[in-house]
């Protein structure tokens, strides 16, 4: 039989090695739990009851019963490794009031006596010492039940680490058979679309002391055990929602996942939900399948948007309607809303703007820049902007806001910062493809998505026109363009944000050589450095006028970059003072633009119309040319450009 295995190679400085033909990953940033949107449970029916529970005490979790993929997950280092899962506030808010009486958690073979645990979390920090308690441990599951002291009450807004001291004998690394259990998916298996928190492992490895993600192996098999006898009998709630891509036209359709969990003592036989469309009358579906306590369903409605539909932003609430044949009073506190906007008049892009979170000290960064040198190479409406993760000699202060909203993992991309639907990150990951299938394969999948995500209709247009003077080496920026009859609609206010990107610039990176050894290069030549920001770097309002905006901006170069390396990197978004996971998916960026500077810098410009024309000119072999030479002159001792 094949075995699952991951290895702490963070131990040696990287973060994820084969195994044999299994691959997962340790997660690059230590507690990734803040601010990020967080998966729903899978919907599954549970098919029994959890063994040696009551009827009165529920086991919640990523997985509702006593189900086991792989048995045998190993750490393949001895010790002790606290492991856990994290459970969101949307997964307990059913459940105020109730009474949580311990952990559960299943193991492949006995691991001696150890601790289960359960950290309470806030705004993405342990702010407690843990709820414990230690119990001898069997072959399955095991369920840990706590002392009356250690018990306590749900207020449904928690969020919580529950989990338990995984101990890795020599005997199990020897073996390579260990002793963890997880669940959803198969041996085999090498993807998951897993948030990423099911499964969570406490260590010091390449980012320092804290929680790190593991992917690429399913949910680490742990539950809380919550006493529901305070519960109605029958009770259902709407714990999910998506509506697709956030712009939609008339006449479109919107297709909804919803996702009904039983949140009452009993089981239910059918069930009824309503939807409703901004004011407009609700719409019911309904379900004639069983639905297990505790479980969860997913539905699939459609609703067809009309061709007279308003430009703008559009709500749909779904809410429960019936269960079991008897009608629910609506809940406004249990409803689940989601927004999308429509619009009707799109313009085209310029460019689509890529935005990479890197980290100097992540050896797969390598790899990965590699990838993006050559799609930009590639192609030729794009922009491409490196963040390099705080802490690196590369990284800017301003830019800490984007590595927290957008970067779960190091290093990752956004595309137009824009959010696919029913994915749990903004950001994309592809350290995994590198290392499987490497970086040649891996520039095709990044160049399709950079190309499919220039077709997306714009609202606005934009042109960049910098200006440099040489010498006071003051860079001014000109940014423009008009806005679509949609923008203020949907945006309100639009937000340019403009920067500055350098490339070769050497700094160190750390890299895996042919020989797998993670090795320092102290010359390494990184590019689409990001450098500074000449707006505000959440974007800065545009003066509007009718249906053009404007802005302008100045700076001075650092006389440590090279001016002949740097490119002007412009953007339009939604403007806002602040980026909240409440408005994240809202900032995807509309339109953008660069302009290399080489040609600017070296004191080269267009020709303006205060140009005096009369005047003799010359090429740059110091021959004298006519008004109608096309390329570069000289008049009055300074370069133009001459279309």
């Amino acid at each position: 039989m094949k075995k699952t295995i991951f290895l702490l190679f963070a131990l040696l400085t990287t973060s994820a090695v084969m195994a044999q033909s299994s691959v997962v990953m340790v997660g690059e940033r230590p507690a990734a739990l803040v601010g990020l949107p967080v998966a729903a449970p899978n919907a599954v029916a549970s098919p029994h009851r959890a063994e040696g529970l009551s009827s009165m005490q529920r086991p919640i979790g990523y997985w509702p019963d006593d189900s086991i993929t792989v048995d045998h997950v190993c750490i393949g280092a001895t010790g002790t490794y606290p492991v856990g899962a994290y459970i969101t506030n949307s997964m307990l808010r059913s459940y105020a009031g109730c009474k949580v009486i311990g952990v559960r958690y299943a193991v492949g073979q006995t691991i001696g006596r150890t601790r289960a645990f359960i950290y309470k979390v806030q705004d993405g920090a342990i702010v407690d010492e843990p709820v414990a308690q230690n119990q001898r441990t069997y072959p399955g599951w095991n369920n840990v039940f706590f002392n009356a002291g250690n018990e306590f009450e749900l207020s449904g807004n928690e969020e919580l680490i529950v989990g338990f001291d995984y101990v890795e004998s020599e005997e199990m690394v020897a073996a390579q058979t260990g002793a963890l259990c997880t669940v959803g998916m198969e041996e085999g298996e090498t993807e998951s679309n897993l948030s990423g928190n099911e499964f969570l492992l406490y260590g010091n490895f390449s980012q320092g002391e804290g929680w790190y993600p593991i992917t690429n192996v399913g949910m680490l098999c742990v539950q809380l055990i919550v006493d529901v006898s305070d519960l109605p009998a029958k009770a259902l709630d709407v714990t999910y929602l998506d509506t697709g891509f956030r712009y939609k036209q008339p006449g479109e359709n919107v297709e909804m996942m919803i996702g009904a969990t039983n949140v009452g003592r009993d089981d239910l036989t059918s069930f009824e939900l309503a939807y409703q469309l901004d004011d407009q009358a609700p719409v019911t579906i309904s379900s004639e399948k069983k639905l297990k306590a505790g479980a969860m369903a997913t539905l699939l409605p459609v609703l067809p948007l009309t061709n007279d539909i308003s430009v703008g932003k559009h709500t749909i609430k779904v809410y429960t309607f019936s269960v079991d044949g008897e009608a629910v009073t609506p809940d406004p506190d249990k409803a689940m809303e989601a927004h999308f906007y429509v619009y009707a008049h799109p313009l085209a892009r310029n460019k689509v703007y890529v935005e990479q979170y890197t980290d100097q000290d992540e050896p797969l960064a390598d790899a990965v820049n590699s990838v993006f040198d050559q799609v930009k190479s590639n192609v030729d409406r794009m922009c491409m902007v490196n963040v390099y993760k705080p802490g690196n000699p590369l990284a800017i202060a301003e830019s800490e806001y984007l590595t927290r909203a957008y970067a779960y993992t190091y290093p990752c991309f956004t595309s137009n910062r824009a959010y696919f639907p029913a994915e749990d990150y903004i950001a994309y990951d592809v350290n995994y493809y590198v290392q499987m299938v490497g970086p040649s394969f891996v520039t095709g999948i990044v160049a399709d998505i950079i190309s499919q995500d220039i077709e997306f209709a714009s609202f606005a247009t934009i042109e960049a026109t910098p200006a440099y003077d040489p010498a006071t080496k003051q860079l001014t920026v000109d940014v423009s363009g008009t806005l679509s009859e949609d923008a203020l609609p949907i945006y309100g206010d639009v937000g340019v944000t403009v920067l500055l990107t350098e490339d070769n610039v050497k700094s160190y990176q750390y890299y895996v050589d042919a020989r797998n050894r993670t090795l320092r290069n102290n010359n390494y030549r990184h590019n689409n450095v990001l450098r500074r920001y000449l707006s505000a770097p959440m974007g800065s309002k545009a003066l509007i006028n009718g249906d053009t905006y404007q802005a302008q901006f100045t700076t001075t170069l650092d006389d440590a970059w090279v001016p002949e390396n740097l490119t002007l990197v412009a953007f339009v978004t939604r403007y806002t003072e602040s980026v909240t996971a409440d408005n994240l998916k809202e900032m995807d960026v509309t339109n953008a633009e660069s302009v290399p500077l080489k040609d600017i810098v070296s004191g080269i410009t267009e020709v303006s119309k205060d140009v005096d024309t009369n005047q003799p000119r010359y090429n740059l072999s110091g021959q004298r040319v006519s008004e109608s030479y096309r390329g570069i002159v000289v008049s009055k001792g300074r370069k133009y450009v001459n279309h």
